[in-house]
């Protein structure tokens, strides 16, 4: 009987601890917060609190200066969404009508209207980078303009040599010949056997 009381004994500890491994699981499942329910205030402040930090390192930006960017930049985002949201709008007013009319040609209406829309989007961010200039002391102002330069990325121009046509050399590798003529057989590499 020793034998069946422990296999007894082995059997209900197992199914104890599934109902404990269930119960966990139930648990976690149900205690766990829904993706809509997460503290957005709390990830903006971190958010905020980082870019002064960049701000303040990089630019040399006093809080003052910080919180007037802050609002600047919530200013611009609300804006520049308002238009984007309109000019998606529009995009896909002429995509029906590319798909669904009847016409060959985009209407100029639909055309002015897209123009109008990125035109107004251009103009907001040029403002938006007039009005963070007059924030800026001059020194930061330099400093802003090397930042942006390189969150933009180098220009082409500035990796060629002065006075070269820009695609002379791609990778280091001269232009392959013109059709029908054939390179000196110096430059040609070996043929495998």
């Amino acid at each position: 009987m020793d034998i069946y009381k422990k296999n007894r004994n082995l059997v209900v500890t197992v199914v104890i601890l599934v109902i404990f491994n269930i119960a966990t699981l139930f648990l976690l499942w149900i205690g766990k917060p829904k993706p809509n329910s997460i503290n957005k205030a709390n990830i903006e402040g971190i958010e905020k609190g980082r870019i002064q930090e960049v701000l303040k390192e990089e630019l040399g930006f006093s809080t003052e200066q910080a919180d007037k960017f802050l609002e600047l930049r919530e200013s611009h985002h609300e804006k520049a969404t308002a238009i984007e949201e309109e000019l998606i709008l529009v995009k896909r007013k002429m995509f029906e009508e590319a798909m669904y009319g009847e016409k060959s040609d985009i209407s100029d209406s639909l055309l002015n209207l897209s123009l109008e829309k990125q035109n107004q989007l251009e103009l907001l961010t040029f403002d938006h980078f007039l009005k963070l200039k007059q924030i800026c002391t001059p020194e930061q102002q330099k400093k802003l303009f090397g930042l942006v330069q390189q969150l933009i990325g180098p220009r082409q121009n500035e990796s060629l040599p002065q006075g070269g046509p820009k695609d002379e050399f791609r990778d280091g590798m001269p232009p392959p010949p013109p059709r029908g003529e054939r390179s000196p057989k110096g430059d040609r590499p070996p043929r495998r056997k």
